[in-house]
């Protein structure tokens, strides 16, 4: 009995210091280094996007380093950016606070939703048909 606990003391005592020799498989090389690091970009370009909603309306919005500047809300109203898909669970579940949202709040508040399925995916007429479903009352691009 006492030959097994000093074999197997000894395999475990030969298993821990194997494992703990002092030469590293990593190559320092591979090691990110933030000094020696360089932006990819270092000045900001502004993008100009024009979006078209269902009814046809284009809404206009600049990229600027701190967010999105809308032409027609600026300094007008608060704009709520809204991604969805028509075959989402969440993203239907959240329609009526949305549409309360925009009651409630419709001075000064504005939402966009913008749609993340392709007109190839998700035809007009069938996006027409989801808001008159779902009684939105935001713009959908």
């Amino acid at each position: 009995m006492k030959t097994k606990y000093l074999i197997a003391s000894c395999l475990t005592a030969l298993f821990l210091l194997t494992g703990c020799d002092s030469k590293s498989e990593i190559d320092e090389s591979l090691v990110a280094n933030s000094k020696n690091n360089k932006p990819v970009r270092e000045e900001f370009i502004s993008k100009t996007f024009k979006l078209t909603t269902t009814d046809e309306k284009i809404v206009e919005l600049k990229s600027t380093p701190t967010g999105l500047d809308f032409k027609d809300y600026k300094d007008k109203k608060v704009v709520l950016v809204n991604v969805f898909a028509t075959w989402c669970p969440p993203c239907i579940k959240e329609i009526p606070t949305l549409i309360e949202l925009q009651n409630k709040y419709s001075d000064d508040f504005e939402i966009i939703s913008v749609l993340f399925e392709s007109e190839e995916d998700k035809p007009k007429k069938e996006v027409l048909e989801f808001i008159k479903k779902y009684n939105i009352n935001y713009k959908i691009t």
